[in-house]
């Protein structure tokens, strides 16, 4: 009687096996996304110039915003009320000491916030030193060596890749207009501007350490690949014991049942 009870189980099982699909892949799980975590580095220091004669000397290392434009202001001079047309420049400083080693991409993010036209920026290295809090259109660092060019085109963020062009502990640039027949304001915000998530920023994408060793021993995954766990292969292996297992027992507990109220 045993051996039946025994023979009942194990087809209990099998068939359990078959009927519950297994939830667990044979296959090695997918490989993670390459870019783990992204970072930001915001500005150390950011203000705007002006060409304009009235304001020339004047600091806006405070102001909540920036521009990189020629155009045209209204002032009150002498009494009167004068259309100056002038340029405005953007000095920005990031401080590079603390960037991520293992960035595959860095890109600069620059919330426009006013866009009177469409207008091509260019944005250049800036070899000499500056305050944030002293700078004007008349003491000025020069301007360096051309990075890039882009186009301002409406109110939104506007992303810039700064991938080739970190060198260093320090990154020190000037966003200007690029054509002076392009006339029109642009308005960004600052690092002081009351909202953290709309300041400029640099974004860096950063590499998982564990895609790194798995770039570099192609051999290795290949080889954990092949070693596959026999139990996976087994149709709804985990489900089917359990339910093979509780269901013999029930048929074991159910005749031992009858078997004893045939021998009162």
């Amino acid at each position: 009687m045993k051996k039946h009870y025994f023979v009942g189980i194990i087809s209990i099982v099998f068939l359990t096996l078959i009927v519950f699909p297994n939830p667990v892949s044979a296959h090695l799980e997918p490989k993670t996304s390459k870019l783990e975590g992204i970072l930001e580095t915001q500005p150390t220091k950011d203000a705007s110039v002006k060409s304009f004669y009235p304001i020339a000397n004047e600091n806006y290392g405070k102001s909540d915003y920036l521009g990189c434009s020629y155009c045209t202001y209204l002032f009150r001079i002498d009494g009167q009320r004068v259309y100056v047309s002038g340029s405005l420049e953007t000095y920005m400083f990031f401080s590079l000491l603390n960037k991520p080693t293992n960035y595959d991409k860095v890109e600069l993010y620059l919330d426009v916030c006013e866009a009177e036209n469409t207008i091509n920026v260019t944005i250049c290295e800036v070899a000499g030193s500056w305050g944030e809090m002293s700078i004007t259109w008349n003491n000025k660092p020069a301007h360096g060596g051309i990075i890039t060019t882009f186009i301002v085109s409406g109110e939104k963020w506007h992303t810039i890749d700064f991938t080739d062009y970190i060198k260093g502990d320090e990154l020190s640039i000037c966003l200007y207009g690029t054509n002076s027949s392009q006339k029109g304001r642009i308005g960004i915000h600052s690092k002081d501007y009351q909202w953290n998530y709309e300041q400029p920023h640099l974004l860096w994408s950063v590499e998982s350490a564990d895609n790194d060793d798995s770039a570099g021993n192609d051999d290795d995954e290949n080889s954990e690949s092949d070693e596959i766990d026999p139990l996976k292969l087994l149709p709804g292996y985990p489900i089917g014991v359990l339910l093979g297992i509780i269901c013999g027992l029930a048929v074991a507990i159910t005749k031992k049942v009858k078997r004893s109220k045939s021998l009162k």
